[in-house]
């Protein structure tokens, strides 16, 4: 007979205390908020969404100056190593691509179209979350609502919309994938992972985790990115491209102490260099921090490998892993800024998803640390009078979260994996 059950799927009491806590956990955050000389941190981003007076575009700046410099001159040189001037351009060339439409404008209407982009984007991402979570379920109007309450209050996702970053379209085709690959559809999942790696790079370290429960997907994403490669090539030259891979990867792997960078990296340069926490700029050299960065982000890359090839014999799970991939790779990127936990908004909703299924055992513990998760992912907490004793440990509470959320899904992967192996007794 089979055993190792370890317990029924969650109760719908445990689980309405869990969103409940979740809420009060953002209402703690406004509060928190509220009482620091930072006031309205949280609540602008919210209001960002509707109000163009509170929304940022310093940091597409650099992007739309590449896209005018490629418009004027297709070998026009992109990189700027030295980091100077304020806010660089350090994507891949062919990220430039997607502000050419709006070079010519004027810049009022070229902020308001870039403004409207990015909030087309914001709105797919709910619909994709409606999908996802409607799959093969009826959907009710308490779910739909439950959903537009996290997609308004989740403060990652806000800050992408305040900031109109990048971010935003790659939570899209990181949404994609998701749903792709729980329609069974690894195609055109793969697709939208390498149109995402083309601006987030660093993201092909989901590639290795995922050649073992889909390796259709991962095929279809190099045989994508290598296309993608060719028209980047032709768009800004070998000479962008060199520079990229030999300039400016080397200039940004030192990361940022800044506080925004929920990295292992992040939280090393604020434990082991005395630089300010709230001035943005490129860390210095430390042969101490990139020493612990790479010693953890290969132990944490190495323990996600086991845990993939362990479920390579197991079906109906390809999307946990994924998601589980991505956690992984955005935790042991030198930069992971707090708005890059943005599409961690479709591993919640999985998790949901799975804790609710009858037809799944899990260990009931993991609703407590899932939902722990979630309050230190989603909110925005004002950390300076902390980080002015010195105490700097907690400016790192989105990563924090993130690790955390990484075990829960690791720990319920393994655990349906133990589930799903026959033993005699």
């Amino acid at each position: 007979m089979r055993v190792g059950t370890i317990s029924r799927p969650v109760s719908r009491y445990a689980l309405r205390l869990s969103l409940l806590a979740c809420l009060l956990g953002v209402g703690l955050s406004i509060f928190q908020v509220s009482q620091s000389p930072y006031a309205d941190t949280r609540l602008q981003a919210m209001r960002s969404v509707m109000e163009f007076n509170l929304q940022h575009f310093s940091d597409p700046w650099p992007s739309i100056r590449a896209a005018g410099a490629l418009a004027k001159d297709s070998r026009a040189r992109l990189y700027d190593p030295a980091m100077t001037g304020g806010p660089a351009f350090i994507y891949p060339p062919i990220a430039a691509l997607m502000y050419r439409p709006f070079i010519g404008l004027e810049r009022e209407n070229m902020f308001r179209g870039i403004s409207l982009f990015n909030r087309i984007f914001y709105g797919l991402v709910y619909l994709l979350l409606m999908s996802f979570l409607s799959y093969r379920t009826r959907l009710s109007w308490r779910h739909s609502l439950g959903l537009a309450v996290a997609v308004i209050c989740f403060y990652p996702l806000l800050r992408a919309v305040q900031l109109n970053q990048a971010t935003l379209p790659v939570t899209c085709l990181l949404g994609f994938c998701w749903v792709g690959l729980q329609r069974e559809k690894p195609g055109p999942a793969g697709i939208a992972l390498a149109v995402a790696m083309a601006v987030k790079p660093q993201l092909v370290l989901i590639l290795p985790l995922m050649f073992w429960s889909s390796r259709k997907m991962v095929f279809w994403a190099l045989g994508t990115g290598g296309i993608l490669l060719a028209i980047s090539v032709v768009y800004a030259g070998i000479g962008n491209h060199l520079d990229y891979l030999t300039r400016m990867i080397p200039a940004i792997s030192s990361g940022y102490a800044y506080y925004p960078n929920q990295s292992f990296n992040g939280l090393f340069n604020r434990m082991f260099l005395a630089t300010p926490i709230d001035q943005f700029g490129i860390a210095p050299q430390s042969t101490l921090v990139q020493s612990w960065t790479i010693i953890a982000g290969g132990l944490t890359y190495f323990g996600a490998m086991i845990l993939a090839w362990r479920m390579r014999r197991q079906t109906g799970f390809t999307v946990g892993i994924f998601g589980f991939a991505w956690l992984v790779t955005t935790l042991i990127s030198p930069i992971a800024w707090e708005h890059h936990f943005a599409p961690a908004l479709f591993v919640f909703v999985w998790l949901y998803r799975e804790f609710t299924d009858s037809e799944r055992n899990y260990s009931g513990s993991l609703l407590i640390p899932a939902t722990v998760s979630f309050i230190l992912i989603s909110n925005y907490f004002d950390i300076f009078p902390l980080a002015a004793k010195g105490i700097t440990w907690p400016v790192s509470y989105v990563f924090f979260g993130g690790v955390l959320l990484t075990g829960v899904v690791g720990r319920y992967l393994s655990t349906q994996s133990r589930e799903s192996s026959p033993h005699i007794a």
